[in-house]
């Protein structure tokens, strides 16, 4: 309890430095939550943007910030105005998963991040490859090759890599977002042995040894 306590304090003093508020538009027809919730980087920290429109008919609306556990560390009660956009820095808050949630009558919108060990924060977009699986395949007609096939469900690119038993990069290229992948991997110029397909990046690392006889 004293640690989330703390955390909180320094969420509340970091959230005091970089307050805006929007002049009001008129959104009478929106009806149901219509919301925003977006991360951008500032150097080496990030800062956490919330934009809720048409609040007035919406509220009251709540911002949380929940821990991994699901308990909550920081708690505001947005005003009803038509709207509002306020900045969050939770450059200061511990390392670890955290979920931005907005709460009101009509429904609630999370928004997973993380918090480094440096300060860092970024949208946590792990959630996305739950269920995301490339195949990889040794092919028995070609025993220097290797089939690898997926399709980047993120926005964000995969760097696909073949690594030594000792982790040294032998070959990587860069796999855009949306991007279809299906291509054969010749192994024949490296050495007989162990070898490991890597494919990664900041949310999804999937690994997969295979031999080059």
């Amino acid at each position: 309890m004293k640690k989330n306590m703390i955390t909180m304090k320094k969420l509340v003093l970091a959230t005091a430095i970089g307050c805006m508020s929007l002049g009001a538009v008129a959104s009478n027809a929106l009806e149901t939550i219509d919301a925003d919730i977006s991360i951008s980087l500032s150097g080496q920290y990030a800062t956490v943007v919330v934009r809720d429109w048409n609040l007035t008919a919406n509220a009251p609306a709540t911002i949380k910030v929940l821990n991994k556990a699901g308990k909550t560390v920081y708690e505001e009660t947005v005003s009803s105005e038509e709207q509002h956009a306020k900045r969050y820095n939770f450059s200061q808050m511990e390392p670890g998963k955290y979920t931005l949630t907005l709460e009101s009558k009509t429904g609630e919108l999370r928004k997973p991040f993380t918090v480094g060990l440096d300060g860092s924060v970024r949208e946590d977009k792990s959630e996305i490859y739950r269920s995301f699986t490339p195949v990889v395949v040794r092919l028995k007609s070609e025993p220097t090759s290797v089939h690898v096939a997926f399709n980047n469900v993120a926005a964000t690119s995969l760097k696909l890599a073949v690594l030594s038993t000792g982790g040294d990069v032998l070959y990587s290229e860069e796999v855009l977002g949306q991007q279809d992948y299906n291509k054969k991997i010749n192994l024949k110029e490296l050495r007989p042995g162990q070898y490991t397909i890597a494919l990664y990046n900041d949310d999804y690392s999937y690994y997969k040894e295979v031999n080059n006889y």
